[in-house]
Protein backbone atom coordinates (compact mmCIF):
# COMPACT_ATOMS: atom_id res chain seq x y z
CA UNK A 1 0.00 0.00 0.00
CA UNK A 2 1.16 3.40 -0.79
CA UNK A 3 1.98 6.07 2.16
CA UNK A 4 0.04 8.31 0.77
CA UNK A 5 -3.15 6.69 -0.08
CA UNK A 6 -2.74 5.15 3.33
CA UNK A 7 -3.08 8.18 5.39
CA UNK A 8 -5.88 9.73 3.08
CA UNK A 9 -7.89 6.31 2.93
CA UNK A 10 -8.46 6.09 6.97
CA UNK A 11 -10.16 9.93 7.85
CA UNK A 12 -12.02 9.52 4.28
CA UNK A 13 -13.53 6.04 5.39
CA UNK A 14 -14.49 7.13 8.36
CA UNK A 15 -16.07 9.94 7.19
CA UNK A 16 -18.32 7.42 4.61
CA UNK A 17 -18.99 4.94 7.37
CA UNK A 18 -20.40 7.97 9.32
CA UNK A 19 -22.43 8.96 6.42
CA UNK A 20 -23.84 5.22 5.69
CA UNK A 21 -24.67 4.55 9.36
CA UNK A 22 -26.60 7.81 9.49
CA UNK A 23 -30.42 7.95 9.46
CA UNK A 24 -31.62 7.25 6.35
CA UNK A 25 -35.15 8.19 6.67
CA UNK A 26 -37.19 10.80 7.73
CA UNK A 27 -38.79 10.93 11.08
CA UNK A 28 -42.98 10.67 11.31
CA UNK A 29 -42.74 13.82 12.54
CA UNK A 30 -40.50 15.48 10.01
CA UNK A 31 -42.69 13.70 7.03
CA UNK A 32 -44.53 16.12 4.90
CA UNK A 33 -48.69 16.25 6.07
CA UNK A 34 -50.74 14.81 3.17
CA UNK A 35 -54.47 13.79 2.94
CA UNK A 36 -55.01 10.02 3.48
CA UNK A 37 -55.26 7.98 0.52
CA UNK A 38 -57.32 4.80 -0.45
CA UNK A 39 -55.09 1.67 0.00
CA UNK A 40 -53.60 0.29 -2.77
CA UNK A 41 -53.07 -3.14 -3.54
CA UNK A 42 -50.42 -5.07 -5.95
CA UNK A 43 -52.50 -4.97 -8.95
CA UNK A 44 -52.76 -0.78 -8.72
CA UNK A 45 -49.36 -0.26 -8.23
CA UNK A 46 -47.70 1.57 -11.27
CA UNK A 47 -44.09 0.77 -12.34
CA UNK A 48 -43.64 4.86 -11.45
CA UNK A 49 -44.56 4.52 -8.02
CA UNK A 50 -41.90 5.80 -5.56
CA UNK A 51 -40.12 2.66 -4.24
CA UNK A 52 -41.15 1.52 -0.79
CA UNK A 53 -40.81 -1.49 1.79
CA UNK A 54 -43.99 -2.91 0.44
CA UNK A 55 -43.20 -2.90 -3.26
CA UNK A 56 -39.83 -3.81 -2.84
CA UNK A 57 -41.16 -7.58 -1.32
CA UNK A 58 -44.08 -7.76 -3.46
CA UNK A 59 -42.89 -6.61 -6.83
CA UNK A 60 -41.09 -9.81 -7.38
CA UNK A 61 -41.57 -12.02 -4.47
CA UNK A 62 -40.31 -15.55 -6.63
CA UNK A 63 -36.33 -16.84 -6.71
CA UNK A 64 -34.59 -14.96 -9.71
CA UNK A 65 -31.39 -17.08 -11.68
CA UNK A 66 -28.56 -15.04 -12.93
CA UNK A 67 -26.14 -15.99 -15.00
CA UNK A 68 -23.29 -13.42 -15.73
CA UNK A 69 -20.69 -13.29 -18.14
CA UNK A 70 -17.72 -10.53 -19.01
CA UNK A 71 -15.43 -10.78 -21.36
CA UNK A 72 -12.72 -8.90 -23.47
CA UNK A 73 -14.26 -9.84 -26.43
CA UNK A 74 -17.26 -8.71 -25.86
CA UNK A 75 -16.01 -5.44 -25.60
CA UNK A 76 -12.71 -4.69 -26.61
CA UNK A 77 -11.39 -7.35 -28.68
CA UNK A 78 -8.68 -8.06 -26.81
CA UNK A 79 -7.32 -10.93 -24.61
CA UNK A 80 -6.00 -9.65 -21.51
CA UNK A 81 -5.54 -7.99 -18.19
CA UNK A 82 -9.46 -8.38 -16.63
CA UNK A 83 -10.29 -11.09 -19.07
CA UNK A 84 -13.11 -13.17 -18.10
CA UNK A 85 -15.43 -13.25 -15.18
CA UNK A 86 -17.97 -15.63 -14.44
CA UNK A 87 -20.99 -15.27 -11.92
CA UNK A 88 -24.05 -17.08 -11.11
CA UNK A 89 -26.38 -15.35 -8.51
CA UNK A 90 -29.86 -16.59 -6.64
CA UNK A 91 -31.68 -14.26 -5.61
CA UNK A 92 -33.98 -16.29 -2.73
CA UNK A 93 -37.66 -15.80 -2.92
CA UNK A 94 -39.60 -13.00 -0.48
CA UNK A 95 -39.55 -13.98 3.49
CA UNK A 96 -36.89 -16.76 2.83
CA UNK A 97 -33.84 -15.87 5.58
CA UNK A 98 -31.04 -18.11 5.36
CA UNK A 99 -28.57 -18.58 8.58
CA UNK A 100 -25.50 -17.22 6.91
CA UNK A 101 -27.44 -14.48 6.31
CA UNK A 102 -28.71 -13.81 9.53
CA UNK A 103 -25.25 -13.78 10.82
CA UNK A 104 -24.43 -10.86 8.16
CA UNK A 105 -27.33 -9.05 9.18
CA UNK A 106 -26.18 -9.49 12.70
CA UNK A 107 -22.09 -8.16 11.48
CA UNK A 108 -23.82 -5.13 9.59
CA UNK A 109 -24.55 -2.30 11.81
CA UNK A 110 -25.68 0.11 9.12
CA UNK A 111 -28.81 -1.57 7.85
CA UNK A 112 -32.14 -1.60 9.75
CA UNK A 113 -32.36 -5.27 11.40
CA UNK A 114 -36.03 -4.62 11.77
CA UNK A 115 -36.94 -4.37 7.93
CA UNK A 116 -37.73 -7.16 5.52
CA UNK A 117 -35.02 -7.83 3.56
CA UNK A 118 -33.78 -10.10 0.29
CA UNK A 119 -31.00 -12.47 0.08
CA UNK A 120 -28.69 -13.59 -2.45
CA UNK A 121 -26.19 -16.11 -2.72
CA UNK A 122 -23.42 -16.53 -5.22
CA UNK A 123 -20.58 -18.42 -6.94
CA UNK A 124 -17.97 -16.84 -9.38
CA UNK A 125 -14.22 -16.84 -10.98
CA UNK A 126 -12.58 -13.97 -11.85
CA UNK A 127 -9.75 -14.12 -14.40
CA UNK A 128 -6.42 -11.86 -14.98
CA UNK A 129 -3.58 -12.06 -16.71
CA UNK A 130 -1.05 -10.04 -18.67
CA UNK A 131 -1.27 -8.87 -22.02
CA UNK A 132 1.08 -11.25 -23.89
CA UNK A 133 -0.72 -14.60 -22.96
CA UNK A 134 2.53 -16.88 -25.17
CA UNK A 135 5.39 -15.51 -22.92
CA UNK A 136 6.64 -18.63 -21.14
CA UNK A 137 8.40 -15.72 -18.12
CA UNK A 138 7.70 -14.02 -15.89
CA UNK A 139 6.29 -10.34 -17.25
CA UNK A 140 7.94 -7.97 -15.21
CA UNK A 141 6.23 -4.75 -16.01
CA UNK A 142 2.79 -6.39 -16.82
CA UNK A 143 0.07 -7.24 -14.26
CA UNK A 144 0.02 -11.08 -13.05
CA UNK A 145 -1.72 -14.37 -13.30
CA UNK A 146 -4.29 -14.50 -11.38
CA UNK A 147 -7.75 -16.33 -10.75
CA UNK A 148 -10.27 -15.69 -7.93
CA UNK A 149 -13.07 -18.52 -7.13
CA UNK A 150 -15.65 -17.41 -4.86
CA UNK A 151 -18.71 -17.71 -3.46
CA UNK A 152 -20.94 -14.79 -2.05
CA UNK A 153 -23.86 -14.31 0.26
CA UNK A 154 -25.60 -11.03 0.27
CA UNK A 155 -28.49 -9.21 1.94
CA UNK A 156 -30.67 -5.99 -0.29
CA UNK A 157 -32.82 -3.50 2.43
CA UNK A 158 -34.84 -1.40 0.41
CA UNK A 159 -36.91 1.26 2.99
CA UNK A 160 -38.20 4.49 0.71
CA UNK A 161 -35.83 5.60 -1.56
CA UNK A 162 -32.68 4.18 0.00
CA UNK A 163 -31.23 0.42 -0.55
CA UNK A 164 -28.49 -0.86 1.42
CA UNK A 165 -26.43 -3.75 0.10
CA UNK A 166 -24.48 -6.04 2.34
CA UNK A 167 -21.75 -8.85 0.77
CA UNK A 168 -19.60 -11.32 2.23
CA UNK A 169 -17.13 -13.31 0.26
CA UNK A 170 -15.12 -15.99 0.92
CA UNK A 171 -12.98 -17.96 -1.60
CA UNK A 172 -9.58 -18.30 -2.73
CA UNK A 173 -7.11 -16.98 -4.94
CA UNK A 174 -4.36 -18.81 -6.70
CA UNK A 175 -3.80 -21.91 -8.75
CA UNK A 176 -7.20 -23.65 -6.48
CA UNK A 177 -9.27 -20.90 -8.51
CA UNK A 178 -8.94 -23.47 -11.39
CA UNK A 179 -8.40 -19.74 -13.54
CA UNK A 180 -5.63 -21.42 -15.39
CA UNK A 181 -7.69 -24.37 -16.53
CA UNK A 182 -10.38 -22.33 -17.00
CA UNK A 183 -8.85 -20.78 -19.59
CA UNK A 184 -6.66 -23.35 -21.41
CA UNK A 185 -9.81 -25.45 -21.74
CA UNK A 186 -12.16 -22.53 -23.36
CA UNK A 187 -9.36 -21.51 -25.51
CA UNK A 188 -8.76 -24.98 -27.05
CA UNK A 189 -12.77 -25.04 -27.38
CA UNK A 190 -13.09 -21.89 -29.59
CA UNK A 191 -9.40 -22.74 -31.13
CA UNK A 192 -6.88 -19.77 -30.40
CA UNK A 193 -4.03 -20.17 -29.09
CA UNK A 194 -3.81 -20.98 -25.23
CA UNK A 195 -1.56 -19.00 -22.72
CA UNK A 196 1.43 -20.14 -22.15
CA UNK A 197 2.26 -17.95 -18.54
CA UNK A 198 0.39 -19.66 -15.74
CA UNK A 199 3.30 -20.50 -14.00
CA UNK A 200 4.00 -17.74 -12.97
CA UNK A 201 -0.01 -16.48 -11.48
CA UNK A 202 -0.21 -15.51 -8.04
CA UNK A 203 0.09 -18.41 -4.95
CA UNK A 204 -2.70 -19.88 -3.27
CA UNK A 205 -4.38 -17.26 -0.46
CA UNK A 206 -7.64 -17.53 1.29
CA UNK A 207 -9.75 -15.13 -0.61
CA UNK A 208 -12.16 -12.93 2.44
CA UNK A 209 -14.11 -9.44 1.38
CA UNK A 210 -16.74 -7.68 2.39
CA UNK A 211 -18.73 -4.68 0.68
CA UNK A 212 -21.02 -2.35 1.86
CA UNK A 213 -23.29 0.32 -0.59
CA UNK A 214 -25.98 2.54 -0.39
CA UNK A 215 -27.93 3.66 -2.90
CA UNK A 216 -30.82 6.25 -3.51
CA UNK A 217 -33.08 6.75 -5.95
CA UNK A 218 -35.21 9.29 -7.63
CA UNK A 219 -37.57 9.04 -10.59
CA UNK A 220 -38.97 11.39 -13.02
CA UNK A 221 -41.31 11.62 -16.08
CA UNK A 222 -39.92 13.47 -19.17
CA UNK A 223 -43.06 12.16 -21.18
CA UNK A 224 -46.27 11.43 -18.61
CA UNK A 225 -46.89 7.92 -19.29
CA UNK A 226 -44.67 7.20 -21.92
CA UNK A 227 -41.32 7.93 -21.13
CA UNK A 228 -39.59 7.96 -17.76
CA UNK A 229 -35.82 8.57 -15.99
CA UNK A 230 -34.54 7.72 -12.94
CA UNK A 231 -31.15 8.35 -11.18
CA UNK A 232 -29.36 6.65 -8.36
CA UNK A 233 -26.05 8.08 -6.83
CA UNK A 234 -24.58 5.11 -4.78
CA UNK A 235 -21.72 5.23 -2.06
CA UNK A 236 -19.70 1.98 -0.53
CA UNK A 237 -16.32 0.39 0.80
CA UNK A 238 -15.14 -2.94 -0.03
CA UNK A 239 -12.70 -4.08 2.82
CA UNK A 240 -10.86 -7.46 3.05
CA UNK A 241 -7.61 -8.98 1.17
CA UNK A 242 -8.81 -8.89 -2.03
CA UNK A 243 -10.08 -5.45 -2.24
CA UNK A 244 -10.06 -2.46 0.17
CA UNK A 245 -11.54 0.62 -1.64
CA UNK A 246 -13.88 3.42 -1.63
CA UNK A 247 -16.49 3.56 -3.98
CA UNK A 248 -18.55 7.01 -5.60
CA UNK A 249 -20.56 6.59 -8.47
CA UNK A 250 -24.44 6.88 -10.14
CA UNK A 251 -26.59 5.15 -12.74
CA UNK A 252 -29.25 6.70 -15.00
CA UNK A 253 -32.00 4.92 -16.62
CA UNK A 254 -34.27 5.72 -19.83
CA UNK A 255 -37.29 3.81 -20.31
CA UNK A 256 -41.34 3.89 -20.80
CA UNK A 257 -41.66 1.70 -17.79
CA UNK A 258 -39.26 1.75 -15.70
CA UNK A 259 -38.85 -1.30 -13.57
CA UNK A 260 -39.20 -1.21 -9.78
CA UNK A 261 -35.45 -2.30 -9.16
CA UNK A 262 -31.67 -0.28 -9.33
CA UNK A 263 -30.48 -2.03 -12.72
CA UNK A 264 -28.73 -5.27 -13.51
CA UNK A 265 -26.09 -6.98 -11.69
CA UNK A 266 -22.21 -6.22 -12.63
CA UNK A 267 -19.33 -8.59 -11.37
CA UNK A 268 -17.35 -6.41 -8.49
CA UNK A 269 -15.53 -4.77 -8.20
CA UNK A 270 -18.30 -2.74 -10.42
CA UNK A 271 -21.77 -0.28 -9.98
CA UNK A 272 -23.99 -2.13 -8.42
CA UNK A 273 -27.04 -3.71 -9.44
CA UNK A 274 -29.96 -6.42 -8.52
CA UNK A 275 -30.33 -9.80 -9.54
CA UNK A 276 -33.69 -9.01 -8.42
CA UNK A 277 -36.04 -7.46 -11.09
CA UNK A 278 -39.63 -6.79 -11.36
CA UNK A 279 -41.19 -7.71 -14.78
CA UNK A 280 -44.43 -6.74 -16.72
CA UNK A 281 -47.65 -7.97 -16.14
CA UNK A 282 -47.98 -9.59 -19.50
CA UNK A 283 -45.40 -8.09 -22.71
CA UNK A 284 -42.28 -6.60 -22.93
CA UNK A 285 -40.10 -3.71 -21.33
CA UNK A 286 -37.02 -2.16 -22.06
CA UNK A 287 -34.16 0.46 -20.75
CA UNK A 288 -31.38 2.24 -21.37
CA UNK A 289 -28.58 2.66 -19.04
CA UNK A 290 -25.52 4.74 -18.41
CA UNK A 291 -23.50 5.27 -15.23
CA UNK A 292 -19.76 5.80 -13.87
CA UNK A 293 -17.79 4.69 -10.96
CA UNK A 294 -14.81 6.14 -9.04
CA UNK A 295 -12.69 3.93 -6.97
CA UNK A 296 -10.31 5.12 -4.27
CA UNK A 297 -8.12 1.51 -3.78
CA UNK A 298 -5.58 1.20 -1.51
CA UNK A 299 -5.52 -2.63 -2.09
CA UNK A 300 -6.17 -4.68 -4.94
CA UNK A 301 -4.42 -8.13 -4.34
CA UNK A 302 -4.39 -9.10 -8.55
CA UNK A 303 -2.14 -6.26 -8.60
CA UNK A 304 -0.17 -5.89 -5.23
CA UNK A 305 0.67 -9.32 -5.29
CA UNK A 306 0.13 -12.10 -2.68
CA UNK A 307 -0.90 -11.29 1.14
CA UNK A 308 1.36 -12.78 3.38
CA UNK A 309 4.20 -14.28 0.79
CA UNK A 310 6.53 -12.94 -1.84
CA UNK A 311 4.80 -12.70 -5.75
CA UNK A 312 5.29 -10.87 -8.78
CA UNK A 313 3.47 -7.58 -8.75
CA UNK A 314 3.14 -4.02 -10.07
CA UNK A 315 2.52 -0.48 -8.65
CA UNK A 316 -1.24 0.02 -9.18
CA UNK A 317 -2.65 3.56 -9.71
CA UNK A 318 -4.72 4.45 -6.62
CA UNK A 319 -7.64 6.01 -8.58
CA UNK A 320 -9.84 3.64 -10.96
CA UNK A 321 -12.82 5.13 -13.44
CA UNK A 322 -15.34 2.89 -14.67
CA UNK A 323 -17.91 3.86 -16.98
CA UNK A 324 -20.56 1.72 -18.85
CA UNK A 325 -23.52 1.93 -21.08
CA UNK A 326 -26.21 -0.13 -21.88
CA UNK A 327 -29.34 -1.68 -22.34
CA UNK A 328 -32.07 -4.72 -20.76
CA UNK A 329 -35.06 -6.38 -21.67
CA UNK A 330 -37.49 -7.79 -19.62
CA UNK A 331 -40.21 -10.25 -20.93
CA UNK A 332 -42.79 -11.92 -19.40
CA UNK A 333 -45.01 -13.58 -22.43
CA UNK A 334 -45.33 -17.27 -20.65
CA UNK A 335 -45.71 -16.89 -17.07
CA UNK A 336 -41.90 -17.20 -17.17
CA UNK A 337 -40.53 -13.70 -16.49
CA UNK A 338 -37.08 -13.10 -18.27
CA UNK A 339 -34.28 -10.24 -18.46
CA UNK A 340 -31.87 -10.08 -20.84
CA UNK A 341 -28.80 -7.63 -20.61
CA UNK A 342 -26.04 -5.99 -22.33
CA UNK A 343 -23.53 -3.58 -20.78
CA UNK A 344 -19.92 -2.20 -22.28
CA UNK A 345 -17.67 -0.80 -19.56
CA UNK A 346 -14.72 1.28 -19.68
CA UNK A 347 -12.21 0.76 -17.55
CA UNK A 348 -9.03 3.26 -17.00
CA UNK A 349 -5.64 2.55 -16.65
CA UNK A 350 -5.47 0.42 -13.45
CA UNK A 351 -1.71 0.20 -12.77
CA UNK A 352 1.83 2.35 -13.83
CA UNK A 353 3.14 1.01 -17.38
CA UNK A 354 -0.16 -0.03 -18.23
CA UNK A 355 -0.23 1.19 -21.96
CA UNK A 356 -4.27 1.37 -22.73
CA UNK A 357 -7.35 1.53 -20.70
CA UNK A 358 -9.54 -1.85 -20.54
CA UNK A 359 -12.81 -2.22 -22.48
CA UNK A 360 -15.04 -5.47 -22.11
CA UNK A 361 -18.52 -6.56 -22.07
CA UNK A 362 -21.62 -7.66 -19.66
CA UNK A 363 -23.96 -9.70 -20.71
CA UNK A 364 -26.93 -11.32 -18.23
CA UNK A 365 -29.30 -13.25 -18.32
CA UNK A 366 -32.22 -13.52 -15.56
CA UNK A 367 -34.93 -15.95 -15.31
CA UNK A 368 -37.26 -15.93 -12.11
CA UNK A 369 -39.52 -18.87 -10.60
Amino acid sequence: MRPKVQHLLGPVLFVLVGLLSAPARLSAQELPTEPPAEPATETTLEPQTVLDRQTFMTAAPKGSLTIQIENDVFGGGTDRHYTNGLRISYVFPAHKLPPLARFLRSITPFIDRQAEMRVMGAVGQNIFTPSDILDTALIVDDRPYAGWLYGEIGLSVLDGRVRDSAVLSLGVVGPASLAKDTQRWWHGVIGVEKPEGWANQLHNEPAILFLFEREWLTRRPLIEDKLYVDFSPRAGFALGNVFDYLALGGMIRLGPNLPRDFGVPRIRPSLPGSGLFSPPAHGIDWYLFAGGEARLVARNIFLDGNTFTSSHSVDKKPLVFDAQIGAALTLNLSGTPLRFSYALVFRSKEFKGQTEANVFGSISASVQF
